[in-house]
C-alpha cells in the first residue's frame, strides 16, 4: 500500500529568501556598473572638450606673427594673445573674440572661478524629466599658457598649455593635462 504525502512540491520561505538576495545583490551589481558606465562617459565628454579647447588655442598661437607673440610675452598681464573661439550661441557670426593672457592661472589651475584664463563652457542641455525644463551642464575649464624661447634658436618658440576641467559643481572628477608644440619662423631663423 502507497501513503500519499499531502506536502506539495514548492520552495520553502528561506529558499524564497535566499533566491531574493541573489537577485538583490546581481540587481545591486548591475545599478553600480551603469552608474560608473555614465560616469566614464561624462569623463570622456569633458576630457574630448577640453582637449580640444586646449588644442585650439594651441594652433591659434602657432599662427600668430612673432610680432604678437613678442607684444604679449613683453607685457603677460596687459596685452592678451588675440585668440577666437566658437559660440553656438552667437547670433549671426558664431566666432567670437576669445583672448588668452600668458599671466594665466598659477600652477595651481583650479580653484578660483575667476582670472583671466578661466572659462566655462556648455558642454550639453539635458531635459528635466519632471518638468521638462533643460538643464544646462556646463564644465569649468582653466588654462595656463607658457611660452619660451627655444634655446639657440632665434625666432622658435616652445607653447605648452596646461588645462584644468571638470563640472560645474563637481567636487572630484576633474581632467587635467597638457599640449605643446613649437612656433619656429623659418624664413627668419638660421640653422646654426
Amino acid at each position: 500500500m502507497k501513503h500519499r504525502s499531502n506536502r506539495r512540491q514548492g520552495m520553502s520561505l528561506i529558499e524564497t529568501m535566499i533566491a531574493m538576495v541573489i537577485f538583490m545583490m546581481l540587481a545591486l551589481g548591475l545599478t553600480s556598473a551603469v552608474i560608473q558606465s555614465q560616469q566614464i562617459a561624462q569623463n570622456n565628454i569633458i576630457r574630448n572638450t577640453v582637449f580640444t579647447i586646449a588644442q585650439g588655442y594651441l594652433e591659434q598661437i602657432k599662427s600668430l606673427s612673432l610680432s604678437e607673440i613678442r607684444l604679449s610675452l613683453a607685457d603677460p598681464s596687459g596685452t592678451p594673445l588675440p585668440t577666437m573661439s566658437i559660440s553656438a550661441l552667437q547670433v549671426g557670426n558664431i566666432e567670437k573674440a576669445d583672448p588668452i593672457y600668458l599671466d594665466g592661472p598659477d600652477r595651481k589651475l583650479a580653484g578660483e572661478s575667476d582670472g583671466s584664463n578661466f572659462r566655462e563652457v556648455l558642454v550639453d542641455l539635458k531635459e528635466d524629466p519632471n518638468t521638462g525644463d533643460l538643464r544646462e551642464i556646463v564644465m569649468q575649464a582653466w588654462f595656463d599658457i607658457n611660452i619660451d624661447e627655444v634655446e639657440n634658436r632665434s625666432h622658435s618658440y616652445s607653447i605648452t598649455v596646461n588645462f584644468e576641467a571638470k563640472l560645474r559643481g563637481a567636487n572630484r572628477g576633474g581632467i587635467r593635462g597638457e599640449l605643446k608644440g613649437i612656433r619656429a619662423d623659418l624664413n627668419e631663423s638660421a640653422i646654426p
